[in-house]
């Protein structure tokens, strides 16, 4: 339904189900979409290192989650993180969940997140920075920029302090300085590279309303939802919103690394910043949040779809992906957050 594709990778989104309905608070109604869920969660973290590492330079990958199936193996520092938080989450939350993933298990991921820090502070996604970008002169690659080294980013340092947080939070004693280290660092980290108009520039996303997404959420998971940081990426967004409420990036934002406005609104970067903005819980934002969400009502379809819009997905700068499951996801998570999660929320707005 969005054209011609190639396809080249199948991402597991088991973790990204399982929190949209966790944080929607609709766990219950749907029992068993969420064991399912979970199990898929449970059997993709990888059990084991790999028996020649040192020999190929492999990092540690024990107790990690990879991009998709256990098979691929790699650890991904935000596939771990998402995978640690969703399952801890989901453990928490759900008593009808059997309890699939033990401490241990935990304990082994958050040594994977640990491990994979950058000196500046921030998280790469595959292995540590291992050199400069000099080595980006011998890039062999006609499309995909920023490959030959393993860049700290926005979206994984956020995703590995949100999961930190929420893991100090249920096992205060377990290697807490080091976490809390890690975590200081790591906020320092995203205030260094915040640009001068209060957005982040996102790797995996396109492309400020998918960073800004992840940075606001690290932030205010640290507990800070009024600094000057994050009072400044607000504003970045309310200045992008439209007429109609929604909001919109062209993909052109990734490779040219400046927001270049979709002439229309788009389902997923309008929930992606009415999340950001509900997040911070502050009756500042309540009309734009508002305004957003009554123009993803309006433009939900009958059979209760979201049209698939302009591709949302993107790797190195260029190359762009479909996730065609996130045109109902984030409606349906933003959607749910402002009813059950939203302290400011008018609920008429949800009624057509």
């Amino acid at each position: 339904e969005d054209g011609i594709r190639d396809f080249c990778l199948s991402r597991g989104l088991g973790d990204v189900y399982k929190r949209q309905i966790l944080e929607t608070g609709m766990a219950a109604s749907f029992k068993e979409t969420v064991i399912n869920a979970h199990h898929y969660v449970d059997i993709s973290q990888v059990k084991c290192d790999n028996t020649q590492r040192e020999k190929y330079y492999r990092h540690i990958s024990k107790g990690a989650w990879p991009f998709s199936t256990v098979d691929h193996g790699w650890p991904i520092s935000d596939c771990t993180a998402e995978g640690l938080r969703s399952s801890m989450m989901a453990q928490d939350l759900c008593d009808f969940l059997p309890r699939m993933i033990s401490d241990e298990r935990f304990f082994q991921a958050v040594n994977v997140m640990l491990s994979l820090q950058n000196s500046n502070g921030g998280w790469p996604s595959y292995e540590l920075n291992r050199s400069t970008e000099y080595l980006e002169l011998l890039n062999p690659a006609d499309c995909f920029d920023g490959i030959m080294v393993d860049y700290s980013h926005t979206e994984c340092s956020s995703a590995c302090i949100k999961a930190l947080c929420y893991f100090r939070k249920k096992y205060p004693s377990h290697r807490k300085s080091e976490i809390d280290s890690a975590i200081s660092k790591g906020i320092s980290f995203l205030k260094s590279i915040q640009r001068s108009d209060g957005s982040w520039h996102g790797c995996w996303g396109v492309c400020y309303t998918y960073a800004l997404w992840f940075a606001v959420g690290a932030f205010v998971e640290t507990g800070d939802t009024d600094s000057p940081t994050v009072k400044k990426a607000c504003q970045f967004l309310l200045q992008k919103q439209k007429s109609d409420g929604s909001w919109g990036e062209d993909f052109k934002s990734c490779s040219e690394k400046r927001w270049v406005e979709n002439k229309n609104g788009h389902g997923v970067h309008t929930s992606w910043a009415v999340l950001s903005l509900m997040a911070t819980d502050s009756v500042n934002y309540k009309e734009a949040v508002d305004r957003g969400i009554k123009w993803l009502v309006s433009n939900q379809l009958r059979n209760g779809d979201w049209q698939q819009q302009s591709i949302v997905g993107v790797f190195s700068y260029n190359c762009a992906i479909s996730y065609s499951g996130y045109k109902n996801i984030f409606p349906i998570w933003a959607l749910g957050k402002y009813i059950n999660g939203y302290k400011h929320a008018s609920l008429d707005l949800l009624s057509k």
